[in-house]
């Protein structure tokens, strides 16, 4: 059939030739007895702009008969596409589009004939199937083109079966929804936006879809969760570029396309502390470990157990965070689920540092800090032989690029020194414990390093509430060597705790319930030979905020005050007390003065670490031939 090209006309002529055309064409059909679908309106769109244009043409066959359908002006870029519906007659304009160029898509409604079994398929101007190789039709400002008339030859059929497969056999893949598409660009993520059909597999496994004649693949969508997941591509390729073509005949069918999928399996996990005790109440995250999307957030039940069902086969990470108060949160990569099985996984959580790492100089918490002070901390991973490698990765909240590094193996033991110069404030420290079989599992901390103030900030706009209290004061101030109490602070918070005027460390410490700590006074605060010297006890939060200060008189010491006695220890602002050849003065407790003390919380020891449960997959090795399945892009 000849074609005629796009013409653009006036808007008077325009009216006259379409009045024409299409009055001539519903009198043949008339005649001919033909009849079409109701037509839907066209779709709204945005106000016309006073230069719109229009397009109009014919929908018909290769042949020259006219179909009924959708008729759609498609822009360059991203947004609205405008719409026009052809009747019986084919007759279709597409009003109020704007000026510029566009891709002219058809769209026939279902019609099967002797002549086209399998109906006709879409197409884009003149004949293309992809959008990339469509011919653009140009809207000049204020005229309409005219003549965009389609030539659509009758569709084809692709045919045969789909099964879900298991360890043990297969079943029909009822729930899988079949998608035909050209080109080797991905298909939607969505499989009924897809342009040339889209079919659900029968009861019996067996499947059947129309489409345009042309070259496709096809790709086979199953719906987990809430989310379309496309499990591989026809014949056996998970992605794109791998599927094998079908060329697509004219009113033939294409029969005997097998497709066997992996059935979808489950995942148990159980999360206890280092006793086996289960661990209730704590947020799981799974997520797919190709692409990163979260398939499931889940809760772990009073047993300590997370169960996801309905998962594609494949290999996934979990994200364990909200544990209880002195535990850290944890991530778990490379968990396997299996086709048609329930995959068990248990883990224990660290208190607070996993599988009895250390770290130092640092003070873990009881409520799941690791407070860092100095400008490094040392870790050590003891007794990890099982490991294949360690690493870890420091991310600091007021510093953009985070430190990374690997941990060396001496022995049994792992071991890095990280670098802290230059950072303070809330961070993260994730270690990163990788085995065999490409499972590793991360513990993420929360961590402080230490601020040092300046002087200058301590101000009275800045003292908030912060006072003197309790029993720690004497008649006009607080002794060298002994504990002063302060109050005005935020319960259970942690603060780093500096003595002014030259800054002086006095470690880490906690507030009670009631917002008070103790904090020891280092005994060279006062110069040798005076009764007494005035100082300020400044505190700053874990996220390296002032959080207040008070001023202190501290008094000297009984029998030698803060220089010590006899041959005493050294004295002056940064210097602990030493203790005198008498055996009294000074103080060289777990929170003495100088930026080299021993950090400190209540004046108790830490508690010893406690060990990180072995991690355990039950289901066996991944068969080799496992596909794991992949997401549209």
């Amino acid at each position: 059939m000849k074609r005629l090209r796009a013409v653009h006309v006036s808007r008077q002529a325009a009216s006259a030739v379409t009045t024409a055309l299409a009055g001539a064409l519903a009198s043949a059909l008339v005649l001919a007895g033909a009849a079409g679908p109701a037509l839907a309106d066209p779709a709204p769109g945005p106000d016309p702009s006073p230069t719109a244009g229009s397009i109009s043409g014919l929908l018909l066959t290769d042949q020259g008969e006219p179909l009924a359908g959708h008729v759609y002006a498609i822009p360059p870029e991203e947004g609205f596409e405008y719409r026009g519906t052809a009747g019986a007659d084919g007759a279709y304009t597409i009003e109020n589009v704007p000026a510029g160029d566009y891709a002219v898509h058809f769209e026939p409604f279902r019609t099967e004939t002797e002549a086209a079994p399998y109906g006709y398929g879409p197409a884009y101007y003149p004949d293309a199937l992809r959008l990339d190789d469509a011919e653009p039709v140009r809207v000049n400002p204020s005229s309409d083109t005219l003549f965009v008339n389609s030539a659509l030859a009758p569709g084809g059929q692709i045919s045969g079966t789909v099964v879900l497969a298991t360890l043990t056999g297969s079943t029909p893949a009822v729930h899988t929804v079949v998608v035909p598409f050209t080109g080797e660009d991905a298909p939607p993520e969505d499989p009924f936006e897809a342009e040339y059909g889209a079919t659900f597999v029968n009861d019996d496994g067996t499947f059947r879809v129309h489409t345009a004649a042309g070259e496709h693949r096809l790709a086979f969508y199953t719906r987990y969760h809430g989310q379309w997941i496309i499990d591989e591509y026809w014949q056996n390729a998970s992605a794109v570029a791998d599927a094998t073509p079908l060329e697509v005949v004219p009113a033939e069918d294409i029969p005997g396309i097998a497709a066997e999928l992996l059935a979808p399996g489950s995942l148990q996990f159980t999360l206890t502390a280092p006793d086996g005790t289960p661990l209730p109440g704590v947020d799981v995250s799974l997520v797919d470990h190709a692409d990163t999307r979260t398939m499931l957030d889940l809760v772990t039940d009073a047993s300590g157990v997370a169960l996801a069902g309905d998962l594609p086969p494949g290999y996934y990470d979990l994200s364990v965070t909200n544990p209880p108060a002195g535990y850290s949160d944890a991530f778990i990569r490379g968990v396997m689920v299996f086709p048609g099985e329930t995959s068990t996984l248990q883990s224990g959580l660290g208190d607070p540092l996993p599988r009895g790492a250390t770290a130092t100089p640092a003070l873990p918490t009881d409520d799941g800090w690791l407070l860092l002070e100095g400008d490094s901390v040392t870790l050590t991973v003891p007794d990890a032989i099982d490991l294949e490698s360690v690493g870890f990765v420091y991310s600091s909240n007021e510093q953009d690029d985070p430190r990374r590094g690997e941990f060396t193996l001496d022995g049994s033991t792992w071991t890095a020194t990280i670098d802290l110069e230059g950072l303070w404030g809330h961070g993260a420290l994730g270690i990163e414990y990788r085995y065999d079989l490409d499972l590793t599992h991360v513990a993420v901390l929360d961590t402080s390093i230490a601020r040092e103030p300046g002087a200058a900030e301590l101000t009275d706009g800045s003292r908030g509430d912060v006072a003197l209290a309790g029993t720690s004061a004497v008649a006009g101030g607080v002794k060298a060597g002994g504990t002063a109490t302060a109050s005005g602070l935020e319960p259970k918070s942690w603060y780093h705790a500096w003595w002014f005027s030259t800054p002086t460390a006095a470690g880490w410490v906690q507030a009670d319930a009631t917002g008070a700590v103790s904090v020891p006074v280092p005994a060279g605060l006062v110069p040798a030979g005076a009764a007494s010297a005035e100082h300020s006890l400044a505190f700053v939060s874990v996220q390296g905020a002032l959080a207040g200060w008070t001023p202190v008189t501290v008094l000297a010491a009984d029998n030698g005050g803060g220089g010590g006695g006899g041959g005493g220890g050294g004295g002056g602002d940064n210097g602990g007390g030493g203790s005198g050849g008498d055996g009294s003065g000074g103080s060289s407790g777990p929170a003495g003065s100088g930026a080299g003390a021993t950090l400190a919380a209540t004046g108790s020891e830490p508690a010893p670490w406690l060990g990180l449960a072995a991690l355990l997959v039950a289901a066996g090795a991944m068969p080799a031939a496992l596909r794991i399945r992949r997401r549209p892009a």
